[in-house]
């Protein structure tokens, strides 16, 4: 009975509480931290609507680095391990990293040139491969989309250095939307281009300070010629992008009948 009295008392000796203390309060400030910026942050998004990108981008690096610089803080100033265990660990997560963890560590790197590179930010509206939506967080180790059919979905960091993505907006809040009307061949073209872009600029989501175009070609739609016009325009946000098309296609058909500007009938 003494021998497991003492057995338990050597194995609480080569426990250091103040270490394990200390650990645990620098994860509890690194996740406070980490809650505040996210809390203070949504703040100045509140406050600076038009300042919206800018902010997230912000939020994503003040992320990264409070994380980064804690873990640092944690392994240097708190375990301070030796220097001879440090380039031991270093050396075997390396070799395991590179093995077992592949995948993990590409789209780590990955995630690093996408935050200094810049190829799109949160807040930019992208298609990659077949997902289409808003880039609503950059990590580390994978970037999440938010669809336009409120799917969220996850896509590992290193797929983006080996396939294109398009930006529709590039870190700006505008992005040019198109919207196509087919008329009959015969119709008055420049009628319909008047009509089509009043309609354009007195929408409430358009974005007048870029300019407003309107293109024309010939289209064959089930073996029946017609004419194709598009309207160009820039939306005020690109998360207003259904809204301005939806409100171009109702308000332009509906300027189209009453202008008699004839429609294929197909």
């Amino acid at each position: 009975m003494q021998g497991d009295e003492k057995n338990l008392d050597s194995a609480f000796e080569l426990i250091d509480f103040s270490l394990v203390l200390g650990i645990v309060l620098v994860v509890l400030l690194l996740w406070a931290a980490g809650r505040a910026v996210r809390r203070v942050f949504a703040g100045l998004e509140s406050w600076l609507p038009g300042h919206r990108l800018t902010i997230l981008q912000a939020e994503t690096l003040a992320s990264f680095f409070i994380w980064l610089g804690g873990g640092t803080f944690l392994v240097v100033a708190v375990i301070r391990p030796p220097k001879e265990l440090i380039l031991a660990l270093t050396g075997t997560l390396a070799v395991a990293v590179g093995f077992a963890f592949k995948d993990v560590a590409a789209s780590i790197i990955a995630g690093i040139i996408l935050i200094f590179d810049r190829p799109f930010r949160v807040g930019d509206r992208v298609r990659f491969e077949e997902h289409y939506g808003d880039v609503t967080r950059i990590g580390l180790r994978s970037v999440r989309l938010q669809t336009l059919s409120d799917d969220t979905v996850t896509v590992p960091n290193h797929k983006f250095l080996s396939e294109s993505v398009a930006s529709g907006n590039a870190g700006s809040l505008h992005m040019m939307v198109t919207t196509d009307f087919h008329l009959d061949p015969l119709a008055d073209l420049a009628t319909a281009c008047e009509l089509l872009r009043e309609v354009a600029v007195t929408c409430r989501y358009v974005f007048l300070k870029n300019p407003v175009m309107i293109t024309a070609i010939e289209e064959m739609i089930a073996n029946r010629l017609v004419m194709k016009l598009t309207v160009k325009c820039y939306v005020l946000d690109a998360r207003y992008q259904e809204s301005l098309s939806t409100d171009l296609t109702i308000r332009g058909a509906q300027a189209l009948a009453e202008g008699g500007i004839g429609r294929p009938r197909i």
